[in-house]
């Protein structure tokens, strides 16, 4: 299991060189601030919850956690207008966090660290968001089939019977 350290030493070097292109800065005059904001941010995702895979380069939510990384770099740096401009970009680092707390890999990890094991019969392997065409609104079924039979003309809704 890593720990917060082990985590912003491995990260930090990958999302410096983006976070430092988004915020429009080509020298090293400004790296003290830029890495002090990739660490705050790293530190922010990790106490909010997010699941220690998902900082994982190999991880397929990698990509979302430099993304909001860079979103709260832009939020704590420089700004003409802090209130306006940082109240975007933090919006925008919120969206991003939420989407890795609802990932597969928090989900997931939540089921581990619950039991000890997951019934998700996956092995130890995160659980995948791809694929995944349910929604809370069609009670989970894709696609709105269920299976039942159509009222109007007695006969089973055969999408759903595979």
């Amino acid at each position: 299991m890593a720990n917060l350290v082990e985590i912003i030493e491995d990260l930090k070097p990958r999302v410096m060189p983006t976070a430092k292109v988004a915020l429009r800065v080509s020298d090293e005059y400004f790296d003290l601030e830029v890495e002090s904001a990739v660490e705050a941010a790293l530190a922010d995702l990790k106490r909010a919850g997010v699941a220690e895979s998902c900082f994982s380069v190999e991880s397929d939510y990698y990509p979302l956690v430099r993304q909001a990384v860079v979103m709260y770099c832009k939020s704590m740096f420089g700004q003409d207008n802090p209130n306006e401009e940082m109240r975007i970009w933090l919006d925008i680092y919120k969206m991003c966090l939420d989407d890795l707390l609802n990932s597969g890999a928090n989900r997931h990890a939540e089921e581990q660290e619950a039991d000890g094991a997951c019934d998700c019969g996956c092995a130890g392997e995160p659980a995948s968001d791809e694929g995944s065409t349910s929604s809370p609104d069609d009670g989970g079924e894709a696609d709105g089939d269920n299976g039942e039979v159509d009222p109007d003309n007695g006969e089973a809704d055969t999408d759903a019977m595979g």
